[in-house]
């Protein structure tokens, strides 16, 4: 296509002749493949405030929680690349090249971990699960970070694994749209891993960074799904403020919102218990290795 040309009015490239002159300039896009989170402010309609005198509060709050999921997606990255998996080379240098993106696009924060695709499935397999795992831990920490905030906000979302691009604020793939569409169904405070998905490491697990739960979804069925635990990494007194964050950011006495309130309690009360039964055999354990005296 010569410089005076257009393109047909059905071609796909006209938006790229539009925006960027003709489409023989543009580059093609080169979809990756990873994990993507994204999580949407519950409520957020009625968090500005007054329009005469609107609070910076619901800002500081979601640039908070952006800011500490980039620094903890960062930070495991690190632990990635030093650590010594015995992992076959070419999947240890996509897990440790991974592009890491935390974009916060009004309510909605999108967490991304992505590397270019690997021809084996077994061993592209083990990357999406590593990468599911550094956006899982990220979404978290957004999670506690918001509703331990001055003014606390609940998220709801999704972490969807397959191709995408992340480019600026440009968003294009199927797990994007898979974690677009399934990020609008929980019917609370719950953050899900997409059906589908590779199954979480056995490490995310077993330290309950994911536990499987029946989500309550808006159309009133249930879906069976790894969920991200708000809890991880808490102590007793953290999770009582994450667990009081999330009641007041759903206080409203409407229906919906009361719900979605019980919903989500419910779900900590569960997680609370899981927690306290880990923590009683742990003393347990420990008691019986102590040498009698």
């Amino acid at each position: 296509m010569g410089a005076n040309d257009k393109a047909p009015a059905d071609s796909p490239d006209r938006i790229w002749v539009a925006e960027n002159g003709p489409a023989g300039n543009v580059e093609p896009l080169a979809f990756k493949r990873g994990a993507i989170g994204m999580i949407d402010a519950l409520g957020f309609k009625g968090i500005w405030g007054s329009a005469t005198a609107p609070s910076l509060d619901a800002w500081n709050t979601l640039r908070d929680a952006q800011a500490g999921a980039a620094k903890l997606s960062s930070r495991w990255a690190v632990i990635f690349r030093k650590a010594d998996k015995g992992l076959p080379e070419e999947v240890v240098e996509r897990i440790a090249g991974a592009s890491i993106d935390v974009r916060l696009l009004s309510d909605t924060l999108v967490i991304a971990a992505s590397a270019p695709e690997l021809p084996a499935r077994p061993m592209q397999k083990i990357v999406d699960q590593h990468l599911s795992v550094l956006v899982c831990i990220s979404v978290c920490q957004a999670i506690q970070t918001a509703a331990t905030a001055t003014l606390p906000i609940a998220f709801r979302g999704a972490i969807s694994v397959g191709q995408f691009l992340v480019d600026g604020n440009l968003l294009l793939g199927p797990a994007v749209d898979q974690a677009a569409e399934f990020m609008q169904m929980p019917d609370g405070a719950f953050s899900l891993l997409v059906p589908g998905s590779p199954k979480p490491l056995k490490a995310l697990r077993d330290n309950g960074g994911i536990c499987w739960h029946r989500v309550p979804l808006l159309d009133g069925r249930h879906l069976g799904a790894w969920t991200v635990n708000p809890y991880l990494f808490c102590d007793s007194d953290e999770r009582s403020k994450i667990r009081k964050g999330l009641r007041q950011a759903m206080k409203s006495d409407r229906l919906d919102v009361v719900i979605k309130r019980q919903s989500t309690l419910k779900f900590l009360e569960r997680l609370e218990l899981i927690v306290g039964l880990d923590e009683r055999a742990k003393a347990r354990d420990e008691a019986q290795q102590k040498p009698d005296t």
